[in-house]
């Protein structure tokens, strides 16, 4: 051992609770016998189950449109389905009322279904244009105001690029005369991601700028993420930049 060796002071005993010589608590580890005998008394069971023990069943499956598809099985195994027509939604509705206003421009507000059904509301604003972007909401006023309806689903998936050029032609006309109402259901994914595209598109607004603008007027919108890459690729389309490099780059 050399000089140096000698200085180095020995290493401190570990706690009895950390001695690694000390046997392992082996109390709460599974026994592999039990682990055995269950799967055997579980294989038991399922070789002597007797299929004709099963009920019949029937499997229901509500539409969005609020149709009920009833499943069974006849004697021969095939599927069997009824339709029924019932008067309900194929989803859950929200009770309470949202009234909330996006008051986005002085002659263009968005919002919920539930503005468009309150005539108040509706002549508060001076609404002369609606369009209806709802599923399975009516047309209520249109003795006295002018619709467009678009049937289009919150979905990922669904093409909205396709109804712009047609719903801003309307939501021009409505404003030249009156006041345009965008809604949808919500009021949250498929109506803000129209007015977000209407700002983009008469007003030459970058897509964050229109959002921040609408979000501003309605803190509850939030269009899925589908239509917000589709919102993306229209923002390509009308090649929009954001303002403050349009003034750096000047």
């Amino acid at each position: 051992m050399s000089h140096q060796d000698s200085h180095i002071p020995p290493c401190p005993e570990l706690p009895k609770d950390l001695d690694q010589t000390a046997p392992w608590d082996t109390s709460n580890t599974p026994n592999p016998e039990m682990y055995e005998k269950s799967a055997q008394n579980l294989l038991s069971h399922l070789k002597s189950f007797d299929k004709k023990a099963l009920k019949k069943t029937e499997t229901c499956i509500k539409t969005e449109d609020g149709k009920i598809l009833q499943e069974t099985h006849d004697s021969c195994g095939n599927y069997a389905t009824k339709v029924t027509n019932k008067d309900q939604y194929g989803f859950v509705p929200d009770m309470c009322l949202d009234l909330q206003v996006g008051e986005i421009r002085d002659n263009l507000i968005m919002g919920s279904q539930d503005i468009a059904a309150d005539r108040e509301i509706l002549k508060k604003y001076n609404v002369t244009h609606i369009l209806n972007l709802a599923n399975l909401v009516k047309n209520y006023f249109s003795d006295s105001i002018k619709y467009m309806n678009i049937i289009i689903n919150d979905m990922p998936t669904e093409d909205v690029l396709q109804h712009f050029q047609k719903a801003f032609a309307f939501v021009d006309s409505g404003r030249q005369c009156g006041s345009v109402f965008i809604h949808c259901n919500a009021g949250i994914s498929r109506a803000s991601t129209f007015t977000i595209g209407y700002l983009m598109y008469s007003e030459k607004m970058p897509l964050s700028e229109a959002y921040a603008d609408v979000k501003s007027k309605r803190p509850a919108i939030q269009p899925n993420v589908g239509f917000m890459k589709q919102l993306e690729s229209y923002n390509n389309i009308l090649g929009l930049l954001p303002r403050l490099c349009e003034r750096t780059t000047n």
